[in-house]
Parts: C-alpha cells; structure tokens; sequence
C-alpha cells in the first residue's frame, strides 16, 4: 500500500462511516484500515484501540450535535430545543 498521510479527524469520520453501514460490531481496526488504504498498524499511531476509536467517535457526534443547538436564553429552553 502507498504511503500517505492521514488525519485523526479523517480516521473518525470514516469510522463513521464504517459504523453507519455496519453497524458497531462491523467496526475493526482492519477493515477502517483497508478503507483508508493503510495498514491497520498506522492506525494505531492516531488511536491506540478500538475503544479509543469509539470515544473519539462520540466526541465527534456530540460535538455535531451541540453545533446544532440553537442560541437560548436558559438552559431550559436549551434543553427543550
């Protein structure tokens, strides 16, 4: 496999990816490594594991939804929304 260079934010949105067409139990450092086109090794030097992966992954939809989040007035109307 060709050299390149990845991102940790590039790994968490195709894991998202992964996720989304195979669910959780689909998701291996492998197969994300097969669809970057890297060897599952070079993974590891961006996550550690497959939990750390998980966590960022969370991280990242969280983030997602809270840009989502209109402005409001109190943490009521925050909630609500």
């Amino acid at each position: 496999m060709a050299r390149r260079n990845l991102t940790s934010q590039e790994i968490v949105q195709q894991a998202i990816l992964l996720v989304r067409e195979e669910g959780v139990e689909g998701l291996s450092m492998r197969k994300l490594a097969a669809r970057l086109q890297v060897q599952a090794p070079t993974l590891y030097y961006y996550i550690p594991d497959k939990s750390a992966l998980l966590n960022e992954i969370l991280i990242d939809l969280f983030a997602r939804c809270l840009l989502r989040m209109p402005v409001c007035e109190t943490w009521q109307d925050w909630m609500r929304a």
